[in-house]
């Protein structure tokens, strides 16, 4: 139960019970549902831009990963193009001696 709230009438010079209306008491209860959304609102907005979820972070490790693999991949394949300019010279080399 709530407590009583009073006020002093200084004509009267007595305490009088202070009686909060309906209109107001939802006035406070819309400004504290507000307050709070708004408040929700700035923590989740923080928590997204600031902190990644964890698909986010398992779909940066398979870039990672992905950009590896096509770095190695990128490595095979000049060294590949180089033994193929080597077979070529070679193939050159043989072939014009014998035509």
């Amino acid at each position: 139960m709530s407590k009583s709230k009073y006020h002093f009438n200084p004509q009267t010079l007595k305490y009088e019970k202070v009686i909060v209306g309906v209109r107001k008491k939802l006035l406070r209860v819309l400004g504290f549902m507000a307050t709070a959304l708004v408040f929700a609102a700035v923590i989740v907005w923080g928590a997204y831009n600031f902190f990644d979820s964890p698909k986010e972070k398992q779909l940066k490790r398979e870039i990672e990963e992905l950009t590896d693999q096509y770095d190695v991949l990128s490595n095979r394949i000049k060294l590949s193009e180089k033994v193929l300019v080597d077979l070529q010279k070679r193939d050159d080399d043989v072939y014009r001696v014998i035509f």
